[in-house]
C-alpha cells in the first residue's frame, strides 16, 4: 500500500484531521479536489478566535495527518 502524503491535497479526504504549519488541528469538511484549497473546521489553534470556525486552508499549509483521538 502506498503511503499518502499530507502535503498532496488531492490525497486528503473529507473527515480527516490534519496538522497545519501554524500548529493548528483541523478537520476537513470539504475538499474541492482543485489541488489548492481545503475547507476545514478548526479544532484547536494558537489563534483561539479560529476554534470552531470553518475556514479555507491552503493545501500547502498541511504538514501531517493526525489520529482521531488527537486534538
Amino acid at each position: 500500500m502506498q503511503q499518502r502524503d499530507a502535503r498532496d491535497s488531492l490525497q486528503i479526504r473529507t473527515g480527516e484531521r490534519l496538522k497545519l504549519a501554524d500548529g493548528s488541528t483541523v478537520v476537513v469538511k470539504d475538499n474541492p479536489m482543485d489541488g489548492v484549497w481545503l475547507f476545514c473546521e478548526y479544532l484547536n489553534s494558537p489563534d483561539s478566535s479560529l476554534i470552531g470556525t470553518e475556514q479555507p486552508v491552503y493545501g500547502t499549509d498541511v504538514v501531517d495527518f493526525v489520529s482521531e483521538d488527537t486534538k
